[in-house]
């Protein structure tokens, strides 16, 4: 390791095999720190090393995912439709100004939805621009691909016992 390169992360090209909020689209062709690669996207089977006969063979593995993404994209289609009948409801310790002790996050909405409304909706696809911290009604964007819905949810704040 020469000086110039000291306390660089090494990166390696992947290709996505999903989409990955703030890193890319499905079939692109990215650079991520070594680590990130060896150890969570192609164990997770979220990704490829981008060798030359990966590269020579992406079109085979679209046509091969192809399939799977169709219905992957309907179910959540039907999903994200769905939002617009539903109204969540969470319930939480806050102080007197509504500012709750504990943040709702994509998570905590994927499981409400889960929950509440029985629809299976991967966090990925919640648009949360920052977590949840206070009390009141919120409309959370939900997107897959070209197809968005809007997911409602109201935060009280539990009463305490004294």
């Amino acid at each position: 390791m020469t000086l110039a390169t000291y306390g660089k992360p090494l990166a390696m090209k992947v290709i996505l095999l999903n989409n990955i909020k703030k890193l890319g689209s499905r079939f692109d062709v990215i650079d991520v720190a070594d680590g990130f690669a060896q150890n969570f996207l192609i164990p997770q089977k979220k990704a490829l090393p981008a060798t030359p006969e990966n590269l020579g063979n992406i079109d085979q593995i679209k046509s091969e995912q192809a399939g799977a993404i169709a219905e992957e994209r309907q179910e959540v289609e039907v999903v994200i439709k769905a939002l617009a009948d539903v109204s969540l409801t969470y319930t939480a310790l806050a102080n007197e100004q509504g500012g709750l002790y504990e943040s709702i996050s994509t998570a905590t909405i994927a499981e409400l939805l889960k929950d509440q409304a029985n629809l299976d909706l991967d966090e990925a696809y919640i648009n949360l621009e920052s977590a949840i911290k206070s009390t009141g009604e919120f409309e959370v964007p939900c997107t897959y691909e070209d197809i968005t819905g809007v997911c409602k949810i109201t935060v009280s704040a539990e009463k305490e016992e004294k």
